[in-house]
């Protein structure tokens, strides 16, 4: 389930343009989702149920580093 924090997980990066920036990523049946479809399962799961974000990301990354995908 998507409010299972075991499948989710996040990275702070220091974005070239937009400055520090969180990336959400949520593990589902196999599959990773992550950009701004993760980032509307955030909101929409804050505003229609219990779940709440941890704090602060699981991990900062370099900028070039790879996607977790």
């Amino acid at each position: 389930a998507l409010t299972d924090l075991d499948n989710y997980d996040s990275e702070r990066r220091d974005h070239p343009y937009y400055g520090d920036i969180r990336l959400h990523y949520f593990r589902v049946n196999g599959y990773v989702v992550w950009g701004a479809t993760a980032r509307i399962l955030v909101q929409f799961l804050d505003l229609a149920t219990d779940w709440e974000m941890p704090p602060e990301p699981d991990r900062e990354v370099e900028p070039d580093a790879d996607f977790p995908v």
